[in-house]
């Protein structure tokens, strides 16, 4: 998929546009609040770049990342 996606935007001449940080973190929210399947990706997602890659700085931070108590509040 990804070579796909690369290949088409070369092609077209074109680049992907990524929302804001706001526009993101608020889909984002409305997302998560009530989806088990995506709450679990996050934490899953977290974990792995924790302690698979070292990302040090998630470590402990990964059981609230996708927790829909935490992301209503924040």
């Amino acid at each position: 998929m990804h070579k796909k996606l690369n290949a088409c935007t070369k092609t077209k001449g074109c680049g992907i546009q990524m929302p804001t940080v706001d526009e993101f973190f608020s889909k984002l929210r409305e997302c998560t609040k009530n989806n088990w399947t995506i709450n679990n990706s996050l934490i899953l997602a977290c974990q792995c770049l924790a302690w698979k890659n070292g990302v040090k700085d998630l470590q402990g931070a990964c059981v609230t990342l996708g927790n829909a108590y935490f992301v209503d509040r924040s």
